[in-house]
């Protein structure tokens, strides 16, 4: 019949062509729909799928075609059929003017103030109505970004196959990724790496604005990220077109935006391709917790260079939990995001979560061709939105019942330990402060520099001194009347503050001048000749990098702790487990440098005091052994201050110290994140009512 073509006429009769133009095959559709809905739960596996159907039909007597043939109808049919749907379901979602799930297309908020439709039909958990109350929270959201290397595509598989006309769900466009590797590039041109040398003992340890961990920690995070980042560019450079994925996802694990890799490595600019686009939908007083594998770099970078200025000081960095484990411990204590304050029990492992869901599409796509690759993707991704929607109210309910849980029990352990939850924070701010420290200079000319701070001390002193002393004279020049008195009462603090200063410098002095001539006292013609003594300076070098290997022994201690419960209480993730395992003994190498370099100054410190009758009588500190430097026993030499004059206080920190209130910080960091993801959870709650509520008048 030359009335219609014959494809829609095989459309009216309930089959589906495998071509719009001579078809050489039709399928039965609600067979066909059967098949695609199999897909979707498992791999499309479409060569496996028509063997089989070849095989069966064979079998009950039909002239089949040739496998490869019918192999080739269903691999145009299928996907032409979930194509057709989704065309059809976004045209349905268009029309219904009532509906809440308004066009995916609309990215963009009405106003500043507004959230962007699609981002409500992503998650209407995260981003409300404007029926839901606005949130009260530190974060309005938070959301995880990871990259995924496993989903990469052979260069030349399946030739060049044709481009589809549709509208991505959630995939980045390949013009948004370039402009933003445009911006990064132009931004960090000529600017150099963040990465500087701090492995010499000449280096000064500094903390950079805006962040709140040396330089030397940082850097160290990012040698052993980018160890890893540069094996992988290795294998993928050569034999992938298309290398990975990197997903931006939010709290509840559904993907927001994706982009495509193409790169050989993680670069940075998919990542800030990704936040510039969740940002676009946000309103401009949007503040929100951003969890990434090397938050901390991504941090550094945005400051450095300068790549997000509009929104950068609207977000908070965390590191996800389980890649926590390969970041320094100083690291750990200031990204951790169940150390820092806001992120409550977020996890930031989402997109591993959302990786495992794919992952029966690698040895598919693997060999498939660019566009058909990006459209099971997505199509993937569509179904596993649309499936968890029913879940959310589920997902709800266990997150605040296992929260209520552990809160009941953080704060039973608080109860049993018995130390006030405001002592156990300041406890904690100790912690920070004193293990986020910038390291001390072991540089060849310490000694000058300490002598001459030593003489500046002394010199601020002598002006503090003679500030008290005029402040006295006028004081017993004023009046003794009652016009005076309240300039007097000024005077007298003013006064007390000065004694204080005062008090403060002079021990300072004291012990700087003991540190520097293992004498009480030194005049200054005696600090200043020491400037040029080789003994004092190789005392000062090593009780530098004494102060080193302490902090690198301590921090070791406090990550080793995770694996010592382990081992009696088997309550470690295997995962955590090895990154932990992994990071410890990775470490390792750098603490025996350490140890190697000041046994090296410990001789030439002996040598020196044979060859000088000044000094033989003076204590010299004694090598370490590298055997045993990572024992904590009290006898450890490392601890030992023979020699040196440690600046340490005389009795170790409780958050050192204390086993009660180490385990006090632990139970007040379950404590406080357990009152913030159950303020998350209220406004969610109020947020899936509003939804509904919409839904019950769109119907």
């Amino acid at each position: 019949c030359e009335c219609q073509p014959l494809a829609l006429a095989l459309m009216n009769a309930g089959m589906f062509p495998s071509s719009p133009i001579q078809p050489h095959f039709a399928f039965d559709l609600n067979h066909l729909l059967w098949a695609s809905a199999l897909f979707l739960y498992g791999a499309p596996n479409i060569s496996a799928w028509s063997g089989a159907l070849t095989a069966y039909l064979t079998q009950k007597g039909f002239d089949v075609p040739s496998e490869a043939r019918l192999s080739g109808a269903v691999s145009s049919g299928v996907p032409a059929l979930d194509w057709t749907t989704e065309r059809v379901e976004s045209l349905s979602q268009k029309q219904r003017a009532t509906s809440y799930f308004p066009s995916t297309q609309d990215h963009c908020p009405v106003n500043d103030d507004a959230l962007s439709p699609y981002l409500q039909s992503q998650c209407f958990l995260c981003h409300p109505t404007n029926e839901a109350k606005a949130s009260k929270n530190l974060f309005h959201g938070i959301y995880c970004l990871d990259a995924c290397f496993q989903q990469v595509r052979l260069r030349g598989a399946s030739g060049s196959d044709p481009e589809l006309n549709i509208s991505w769900m959630c995939f980045l466009s390949p013009e948004d990724i370039a402009k933003a590797k445009l911006h990064v590039e132009r931004h960090r041109k000529g600017k150099g790496s963040v990465l500087s040398n701090m492995d010499s003992l000449e280096a000064k340890d500094i903390v950079e604005p805006g962040l709140k961990i040396p330089i030397s920690v940082l850097n160290n995070c990012e040698k052993s990220f980018k160890a890893t980042d540069e094996n992988r560019q290795k294998g993928s450079a050569a034999s992938f077109a298309d290398t990975g994925l990197m997903a931006l996802i939010c709290m509840h694990d559904r993907v927001l935006y994706l982009a495509n890799v193409t790169s050989p490595g993680e670069k940075q600019y998919y990542a800030v391709a990704l936040l510039m686009a969740l940002f676009r939908g946000l309103p401009s007083w949007w503040k929100a917790g951003i969890l990434y594998d090397i938050g901390c770099q991504l941090h550094r970078s945005t400051l450095k260079f300068r790549l997000m200025p509009k929104f950068s000081n609207r977000i908070e960095w965390g590191i996800s939990v389980f890649h926590a484990f390969g970041h320094q411990w100083p690291c750990q204590c200031i990204y951790h995001p169940l150390k820092r304050e806001g992120f409550g029990f977020s996890d930031g492992e989402g997109c591993e979560r959302c990786w495992g869901a794919l992952k029966k599409l690698i040895p598919i796509l693997h060999v498939s061709g660019h566009n058909r690759r990006l459209f099971y993707l997505d199509l993937q991704v569509s179904h596993m939105s649309n499936t968890g929607l029913g879940s959310l109210g589920h997902w709800l309910y266990r997150r605040i019942t296992r929260t209520v849980g552990r809160l009941q029990d953080a704060k039973h352990s608080l109860a049993q330990i018995g130390i006030p939850i405001e002592d156990l924070r300041d406890s904690w701010k100790e912690q920070v402060a004193a293990q986020s420290k910038p390291l001390p200079i072991a540089s060849k000319n310490l000694a000058s520099a300490f002598v001459t701070n030593l003489l500046s001390m002394i010199e601020a002193q002598s002006t503090t001194q003679a500030s008290i002393q005029k402040l006295l004279k006028d004081m017993a020049a004023l009046p003794d009347n009652s016009e005076s008195a309240e300039q007097r009462v000024d005077m007298t603090i003013q006064q007390s503050d000065l004694e204080a200063s005062n008090q403060r410098l002079s021990a300072r002095i004291a012990k700087a001048v003991k540190q520097l001539t293992e004498k009480d006292s030194a005049s200054a013609a005696v600090l200043e000749k020491a400037k040029g003594d080789k003994f004092p300076a190789l005392k000062l070098r090593i009780r530098a990098l004494k102060h080193r290997i302490r902090a690198r022994i301590r921090e070791r201690r406090f990550e080793s702790e995770r694996l010592e419960r382990a081992y009696f209480r088997a309550t470690l993730d295997h995962k955590a487990h090895a990154q932990t395992a992994d990071a410890l003994k990775r470490r390792a190498p750098a603490i025996k440098r350490l140890v190697s370099q000041y046994n090296t100054l410990c001789g030439d410190l002996k040598k020196l005091q044979s060859r000088s009758p000044s000094h033989r009588d003076k204590t010299i500190p004694k090598p370490l052994e590298v055997s045993s430097i990572f024992g904590l026993g009290d006898a450890d030499e490392v601890w030992e201050d023979a020699g040196l004059d440690l600046d340490e206080e005389e009795h170790p920190p409780a958050w050192l110290a204390d086993e009660p209130t180490r385990n006090g910080i632990k139970a007040m960091h379950i404590h406080d994140r357990a009152i913030e993801d159950i303020s998350y959870l209220k406004d969610q709650l109020q947020s899936l009512v509003a939804w509904l509520k919409g839904e019950w008048r769109a119907i």
